[in-house]
């Protein structure tokens, strides 16, 4: 029972928030491949402050999948960029490969974790088509 009143009040606080700001929250802006080898994927949000994502948490809730929809385990490190706090940054473990797709938030239960400064969590997303 306490979870689901804590849930309440987290949720109505972020809706109140929104109401309040006349903001969406939040939203993709782009996504961008980087390195040499292209081995870095740059995620790009807008709807946010100038302070970016909070940082306390570990960025979880991306995933790589392939032309079949499978997922891949290409992703070794999901990080906020300290230059620009309101993009993510996605270092792989390969280069990204013909077919290869970004989803955010895949699956049944998937840990999103990412919000920003003000509590807003980021709508799920994908498939986003990378190669």
């Amino acid at each position: 029972e306490f979870r689901r009143v804590l849930f309440r009040s987290r949720l109505g606080d972020r809706l109140a928030t929104l109401a309040l700001s006349g903001e969406r929250g939040p939203l993709l802006a782009g996504v961008h491949l980087e390195g040499e080898n292209r081995d870095r994927i740059r995620v790009v949000f807008e709807g946010i402050d100038e302070a970016g994502f909070e940082d306390s948490l570990r960025v979880t809730g991306f995933s790589i999948h392939d032309n079949t929809g499978k997922p891949q385990a290409a992703i070794y490190k999901a990080h906020i960029d300290p230059e620009s706090p309101t993009d993510i940054l996605l270092e792989l473990v390969e280069p990204v490969q013909e077919g290869w797709s970004l989803h955010y938030g895949w699956g049944f239960d998937p840990p999103c974790t990412l919000t920003d400064t003000q509590d807003i969590g980021i709508p799920v997303f994908g498939p986003l088509q990378l190669a």
